[in-house]
């Protein structure tokens, strides 16, 4: 994992999540990949996205498994009552710059992605206590000067609480190459 990302590194006390079991984030680990892939695709099944299919989850562990140590990438995970990891959250600091913006001097960007509980331990703070985690990792950075993210309507009022506000201009995508008419 991301070295600046300590194993067993406390959320801060300012942005701690009370939880009701275990769940304190720590530092994704190789024993973890399998349980990561499977929060990405419930990730996309809680959102409506079909994410089924043995090649999509295949992707998703190699993804994971390559970049557990990467320096730019944090991945940690919480763990339920029974051990095993039911929550997520994952910032990766773009490999290369943008272009200097007058919000981002340095052009130095972290994005936040896959924050996601299985259903079945939702509402007890697991989600907030690993996005707190990574935002900690991305905030003690000091080339990281924006941090963004795609919010879900489930999870505006836990970014909304940290800062994140709507941008006001909306990101947009394309899926393969454009038609010329």
């Amino acid at each position: 994992m991301g070295a600046h990302l300590r194993v067993g590194a406390p959320v801060t006390a300012s942005r701690r999540s009370a939880l009701d079991t275990e769940g304190v984030p720590r530092v994704a680990t190789a024993a973890d990949v399998p349980a990561l892939a499977a929060l990405r695709v419930a990730m996309f099944d809680a959102m409506g996205v079909d994410s089924s299919g043995a090649e999509f989850q295949a992707r998703c562990t190699r993804w994971f498994a390559e970049h557990l140590d990467d320096p730019d990438v944090g991945i940690v995970v919480a763990d339920g009552p029974e051990g095993m990891p039911v929550s997520c959250a994952v910032a990766q600091v773009r490999a290369a710059p943008t272009p200097p913006s007058p919000s981002g001097p340095s052009g130095e960007v972290a994005t936040i992605f896959n924050v996601v509980t299985l259903a079945a331990y939702r509402n007890r703070g697991y989600a907030a206590a690993c996005f707190d985690a990574v935002l900690d990792w991305v905030d003690g950075r000091s080339d990281v000067q924006m941090t963004e993210l795609l919010a879900t309507p489930e999870g505006r009022g836990l970014y909304s609480s940290r800062g994140f506000v709507t941008h006001p201009h909306p990101l947009m995508r394309r899926r393969g190459k454009p038609r010329l008419v």
